[in-house]
């Protein structure tokens, strides 16, 4: 069970993972950025109990939405950058947000 502490800090890292994917996804594709958008908003009115859904959440709308190929030279440039940014945000997780928010 996570401290008052902890869920904030954990909302934000989940919150600021949003932006970092949403900031790659092209500005042409509304749908994808408003779902991601959506995931956002209820980050923080989400009961902590079920705050790890958020992070399922996410990894669903990647899975639904982000086409990642086989062969990694023929992937788009953002959607490399994605994956980028969600190995490291699962290794975050992996290891405890909390350490690697204060780096941030």
């Amino acid at each position: 069970m996570r401290t008052k502490k902890e869920n904030a800090n954990f909302r934000n890292f989940l919150n600021k993972l949003i932006e970092k994917i949403t900031d790659e996804i092209p500005e042409n594709d509304k749908i994808k950025i408003d779902r991601l958008l959506k995931i956002k908003d209820t980050l923080f009115h989400r009961a902590p109990e079920i705050l790890n859904n958020s992070f399922l959440d996410i990894l669903s709308f990647l899975r639904g939405n982000i086409v990642l190929l086989e062969d990694d030279s023929k992937n788009p440039q953002y959607v490399k950058n994605i994956k980028t940014i969600w190995a490291d945000a699962c290794i975050k997780f992996k290891n405890g947000f909390e350490a690697s928010e204060k780096e941030d």
